[in-house]
This record gives structure tokens, sequence and C-alpha cells, in this order.
């Protein structure tokens, strides 16, 4: 790498790389990562039942009781009680290693520094590519009434997209597009607490441009317009914002479309058994191996809790 310096008159000795030298600070420059949310869109309350062993769990669902208009005189209708079994599946792992030689460990001066900023970057990145994973599938597992052209289970009257036709978003829009997955929710009789919904950057620049960006709509003190920061709940959602959502180029118009999800906890379950970091030695080397692995499971054990929403930007 040349060396640049201050120049230096004719005549005048030059001194950087000899009298003068490079400084190498004990900091890092650190990464910047996107935040995670798979922790706050799904439910670990099983987690402790799996912590004592076993590969996967399963979950009764609540059974239906059909009730019939009374005739007197009639013959009564018996049912049986019916409770489909839910599984989940501790099936997938991550993990990551990096060899150093013990040398070089030795001798770097920031050794400590670096080893604890990688092994930070990688626990961040093992959140993310999980994150990615969750939001680029469980989509399609939503219940069907609560996705797709006619989405509703009582009036179907509601647009949510479909591959080759997206809702298209605008500012002028994106409100009553978050008020369809809303009534979506409703009509499936989801509760109303603890309604999230995870969109991509792109779409927060569209509420930003919105009618949100006058103060009086949302009640708070300073337009968006200005700071860059949107109301906590709108439309009654938790608004979470992550360049994580699944995107795909949409043939049918040529551009790129969002799997947009949203709905309660009570949609996913996610489970962690082990997450766990190691340092080993290399009998047959003086190098070291510092690794790590994340053991988990995810699925849809509520697909009524879950609404889809496949839509593109102007």
């Amino acid at each position: 790498m040349t060396r640049r310096a201050i120049p230096a008159a004719a005549g005048y000795p030059q001194y950087s790389g000899n009298l003068i030298h490079p400084v190498i600070t004990q900091e890092l420059i650190e990464r910047f990562y996107c935040s995670t949310i798979f922790g706050e869109i799904s439910t670990t309350n099983y987690l402790g039942q799996l912590n004592a062993g076993g590969d996967q769990i399963t979950f009764w669902r609540e059974p239906c009781v059909i009730v019939r208009d009374h005739i007197k005189d009639g013959s009564i209708v018996h049912d049986t009680l019916e409770s489909a079994p839910i599984t989940l599946v501790i099936d997938k792992a991550k993990e990551f290693s990096l060899k150093i030689a013990r040398v070089d460990e030795k001798m770097m001066q920031m050794w400590e520094t670096f080893k604890n900023s990688f092994l930070k970057g990688a626990s961040r990145e093992l959140a993310k590519q999980i994150d990615c994973e969750i939001l680029g599938t469980v989509y399609a597992d939503v219940d069907c009434r609560n996705s797709g052209g006619n989405a509703g289970c009582v009036s179907q009257s509601y647009n949510l997209g479909q591959p080759g036709n997206p809702v298209v978003v605008t500012p002028g829009n994106i409100i009553q597009v978050l008020s369809d997955l809303h009534g979506t929710l409703n009509e499936a009789c989801i509760p109303r607490e603890g309604r999230w919904i995870v969109l991509p950057s792109v779409f927060e620049v569209a509420l930003i441009n919105s009618p949100l960006q006058n103060a009086y709509v949302t009640g708070m003190s300073m337009s968006p317009m200005l700071n860059g920061k949107l109301p906590t709940q709108i439309m009654g959602f938790d608004v979470y914002i992550s360049d994580n959502v699944s995107r795909v180029f949409d043939a049918g118009t040529g551009t790129w479309a969002y799997n947009i999800l949203c709905g309660t906890k009570a949609g996913i379950v996610f489970a962690s058994t082990l997450n766990d970091t190691r340092t080993i030695e290399d009998a047959n080397s003086w190098d070291r191996y510092f690794q790590g692995l994340q053991v988990f499971g995810y699925d849809v054990i509520q697909p009524s809790a879950l609404a889809h929403l496949y839509a593109r930007v102007a």
C-alpha cells in the first residue's frame, strides 16, 4: 500500500515511514446489523418442556363444538370430540467456525477485542439467518381465508394480493391496506391485543409520506416527516421494520413483491434447544477453533392467527 503523507518542499526531509509511524487503534470499526424480530412475533411458551430433552413436542388443538337448533320432541344429534395434533420438530441447525494460529493470537495486539467482536457478530448473523428463514417460509402456511384476492372468512372482501397481481402500495393507500389486514384478522376472531406486522423499510417510507406525516393524525408532538419516527401502533398493529421480509420477483408484473406477515404470537411457535459456543485446541497443530451452534425449530400452529399480504410499492 502506498504511504500517503503531507507534501514537503524540495530539500526538506520526509519523516513519514521512519521517524513518523502509523498508530493502530485498539478500537474496531463496528459493523451495522439489521434488527431481528422472530422473538417478537412467535411464542416460546413451550421451550421449557423441550429443555428437558426430546426433539419434538406435540400440541393438541382445542376441539370445536357444534351447536344446533333445538326441536321439541326431536332427536338429538350427538357429536364426538375431535382434535388434530400439531407437532413442532427441532430439525434445523446453524453453525460457524473460525480458525486462528496460536502464534498470531498471541502476537495480535488487540486479539481480545477482535475475539469479542467476531463472536458478537456471529451471534447476530445467526439471528439474522433465522429471521430470514422464518419470514421467508411461514407465510405459505397462513389460513387460505386470510390471504389472496378475496380474503376475509366472512365477507371475502379484502384484496391482499396474489402472485401475478400484487397489491400496489402507495403513500395514499397504505393505511387502507393496513386496515384490510386489520379487518381480515377481525373476521377470523383474532384478539386485537398483541397484534404485530413486519414491513420492509420501503413500506416505512410510504408510511412516512402517508397522511401520518400530519402530527395531528398520529397524536404525536412532531410529524414523522421531521424526525422519521412512526407511531408505535398503526391500525392496532405493533409495527416492526425489517428488510429480512421475503422479497420475490413477480413474473406477472415484472417487479419485486413482498410477502408481508401480520398476526399475533399465537400463530407461530419457535424453540431453540441448543445455543452454544466453544473453543477447540487442535491436537495436530497450534491452531484454535472458535465455534458456535444453534439448534432450533419453528412452525405455524394457528394459521388463522396470521394474515399474508402480497404487495409491491409503486
